[in-house]
C-alpha cells in the first residue's frame, strides 16, 4: 500500500509541476477592458528644459504598439524620424535628430497603445514638455464638416502652417496639425504665438503633404495671428481638383491633333490667329484632358494653322495658349461616333431630354426624332420644339411638348378602324372600347445625326410613361426669409441627391416630387456676381455659402406639404 501511495503522490506533484511549467489563458470572470494606465514618463509631463533624444513611458501593464505610427502625432512637426521600441510595460521613442531649441512638443497616442490581452486603447494620452524654459499654452479648437451635407469629417488632418508669402502646402507639411475625430472635432495644444494659414485634408497618403488632384480639403482664407487661444473654428471641406490648371502639350495623334491638360476640363473656346482660316471643328477627349481638332477645314498636310484655345477648369481657372495646328498622313480608321442620352422617365405636356455626343455634329435631322405607337403611326415632335447645341456642337439640348389627349385620341381612331376592318367581329354586337394608353415610345432614327467625320449615329429608343400626380407628391415653400439676393434652392433626398432647383425666388412649388423624405439646400451667391463658385485654394478663395435646412419631410403619393417660412 505504501509504494501505491507513493506512486500515487509522485504523479500528482509531477502533474502540477507540468501545469506551472505550461501556464494557460484563465477562463470565465469579467473580460478586461480597461486600458493601459501611464505610471510614469520621463521626461515628466510639461516638464522644461529637456535635452535628451529619448522619451521613456512606463505603464501599469504589458502594451502593444502595433498602430502607433499611425496614430502618434509629435508637433510640432519633427525634421528627422524617430523610431519606438517595445519593452513589457514600457515604451521608448528615439528622436534621430536633436529636438529644436526653445520649442514645446507634444506627443498625441491617440489610439496607437494598447494592452497586449484585449488591446483596449490607452484614452486621452498626451505627453507635453518644452526643450526650453517656458511651455507654450495657445490652443485651438474646432469643427470640420463636409460642405455640401454637413457631415462630419473625420479622421481628416488640421494643419497649421507658419505664413510665408511663398507657402505650398504641397511641398510644405505642417508645423502644427492634430486628426479630427469621428464627430469632426479637433483640439491642438501648446502652440507657439505667430501668424498660421490653415488647411484640413483627408491625408490618404499619410505624408502630411496636401495632394490637391485626390484629396477632399478646406481651408481659412484669412490668415490666423495666433496671440491667444482659440474656440470654435469652422471648416468646411469639399472634394474638387484643385491642382493648379496647366497646358501640358500640343501634337497631331493618328487622325487629329490634341491639346493636353493636366486635369479636367470643362469649358473651351477656339480662335484662330488669322480669321480668315476659319475655326475647326473641336471635341473633349482623354477622361476630359483633350481639346481634339478635327481637320473639317481640309488644309494641306504640309500645313498649319495658328489657334489660340481659352480652356476653363472645374475652379473656372482658365488658360489661354497659341497653338499650330498641324495633321499628318495615317492609316487609323475613325472611333465610331457615340451618343449619350438622358430621357426623363415620365411626362406631363412639356418635357425635355438632352444628348451627349463624342463627336462635333455637323448635320441633323429633325424629322428622325418622333413619337411612336406598336409601329401603327408616327408622331412628329412638336413644331414649336426648342433646340439649343453647345458651342462645338457636341451637346444637344430639346425642350418639347407632348398632347397625351391627342396621342390617345390618334391611338384610338385608328386602332378603332382596325377593329372595325376585322370579317371576324360583329363591330355592331361588340363596338370598339377606347383605351387609355400611359405610355409613349420615343424614337431616334439611326443617321439622325452626321458627325464632323461623316459617320451617322445609331438608333436610340427609350418609354416615356404618362405623368400622374396621382403617384407624386407636391411640396409649396410659402415663404423665403433671407437678407440674400442671389442664391439657388434645391430640394434634396436622404443621400443629397438633387430633385430640382430654383433661384432667387421667394415662394416656388416643385412637382412631380415622387414619395420618399425630403430636405432643402441653398447654395448662396455671396458675390452675388450671378452663380455659386466651388472657391479656389490656389487664389485663396474659399467656397461659396450652403445652408442646409435641418430637418426632413416625408411625402406620400398624392400629398401636398407647405413649408411656410425658409429661412437662411
Amino acid at each position: 500500500m505504501k509504494v501505491i501511495f507513493k506512486a500515487i503522490l509522485i504523479a500528482l506533484i509531477a502533474d502540477s509541476l507540468i501545469r506551472c511549467a505550461n501556464p494557460v489563458t484563465p477562463t470565465g470572470g469579467p473580460k478586461d477592458t480597461i486600458p493601459p494606465l501611464l505610471i510614469t514618463s520621463i521626461p515628466e509631463h510639461k516638464s522644461l528644459n529637456f535635452e535628451a533624444q529619448q522619451v521613456t513611458l512606463t505603464f501599469d501593464e504589458h502594451i502593444a504598439a502595433d498602430k502607433i505610427k499611425a496614430n502618434l502625432i509629435i508637433t510640432p512637426s519633427l525634421t528627422g524620424k524617430y523610431t519606438h521600441t517595445i519593452r513589457k510595460d514600457r515604451l521608448l521613442i528615439k528622436f534621430e535628430e536633436p529636438l529644436e531649441d526653445s520649442t514645446t512638443y507634444t506627443l498625441n497616442f491617440f489610439d496607437g497603445l494598447t494592452d497586449i490581452t484585449e488591446k483596449n486603447p490607452s484614452e486621452n494620452l498626451i505627453l507635453a514638455f518644452s526643450t526650453g524654459p517656458y511651455i507654450d499654452s495657445l490652443y485651438v479648437t474646432g469643427s470640420v464638416k463636409n460642405l455640401y451635407n454637413q457631415k462630419p469629417s473625420s479622421k481628416f488632418i488640421v494643419g497649421f502652417y507658419p505664413f510665408t508669402d511663398t507657402l505650398d502646402f504641397t511641398l510644405e507639411k505642417p508645423r502644427y496639425f492634430v486628426r479630427t475625430s469621428e464627430e469632426g472635432i479637433f483640439r491642438i495644444e501648446n502652440m507657439k504665438d505667430g501668424l498660421y494659414k490653415i488647411l484640413c485634408f483627408n491625408d490618404e497618403n499619410s505624408n502630411l503633404l496636401f495632394n490637391p488632384d485626390q484629396e477632399e480639403h478646406g481651408f481659412l482664407a484669412d490668415t490666423i495671428n495666433l496671440t491667444s487661444s482659440l474656440d470654435s473654428l469652422r471648416i468646411k471641406t469639399n472634394l474638387i481638383d484643385a491642382a493648379t490648371f496647366k497646358f501640358i502639350s500640343a501634337r497631331p495623334s493618328g487622325k487629329y491633333f490634341e491639346a493636353r491638360y493636366n486635369k479636367q476640363i470643362v469649358d473651351h473656346d477656339i480662335e484662330p490667329l488669322d480669321p480668315s482660316d476659319g475655326i475647326f471643328a473641336t471635341s473633349i477627349e482623354g477622361e476630359g484632358q483633350s481639346i481634339r481638332f478635327y481637320n473639317n477645314l481640309i488644309i494641306d498636310l504640309s500645313d498649319s494653322l495658328g489657334q489660340i484655345i481659352k480652356a476653363r477648369d472645374t475652379l473656372q481657372s482658365e488658360l489661354a495658349d497659341t497653338v499650330f495646328v498641324k495633321f499628318i498622313e495615317t492609316q487609323r480608321r475613325p472611333k465610331e461616333m457615340e451618343i449619350t442620352s438622358s430621357f426623363p422617365k415620365t411626362a406631363s405636356n412639356q418635357f425635355s431630354f438632352q444628348l451627349l455626343f463624342s463627336k462635333p455634329i455637323t448635320a441633323f435631322f429633325y424629322d428622325s426624332i418622333y413619337f411612336t405607337a406598336d409601329s401603327i403611326f408616327n408622331l412628329p415632335l412638336d413644331t414649336s420644339t426648342l433646340q439649343t447645341w453647345n458651342h462645338n456642337f457636341t451637346q444637344l439640348n430639346i425642350e418639347t411638348s407632348f398632347d397625351w389627349t391627342y396621342y390617345n385620341d390618334t391611338l384610338n381612331t385608328l386602332l378603332e378602324n382596325l377593329y372595325n376592318q376585322r370579317d371576324s367581329v360583329d363591330t355592331a354586337a361588340n363596338p370598339y372600347q377606347p383605351r387609355t394608353f400611359i405610355k409613349a415610345d420615343l424614337e431616334i432614327k439611326g443617321g439622325a445625326f452626321i458627325s464632323v467625320e461623316n459617320d451617322t449615329s445609331a438608333a436610340l429608343s427609350t418609354s416615356i410613361q404618362k405623368f400622374d400626380p396621382e403617384n407624386f407628391g407636391v411640396i409649396k415653400i410659402s415663404n423665403i426669409i433671407t437678407d440674400k439676393t442671389s442664391y439657388t434652392v434645391q430640394l434634396i433626398d436622404k443621400n443629397f441627391n438633387v430633385l430640382n432647383s430654383f433661384q432667387n425666388q421667394t415662394n416656388y412649388t416643385f412637382t412631380k416630387v415622387p414619395p420618399g423624405s425630403y430636405s432643402f439646400r441653398v447654395l448662396i451667391d455671396d458675390d452675388n456676381d450671378g452663380q455659386w463658385t466651388f472657391g479656389n485654394i490656389n487664389n485663396n478663395i474659399q467656397p461659396e455659402s450652403v445652408f442646409i435646412y435641418p430637418t426632413y419631410s416625408d411625402i406620400r403619393a398624392n400629398w401636398e406639404l407647405i413649408i411656410e417660412d425658409l429661412t437662411f
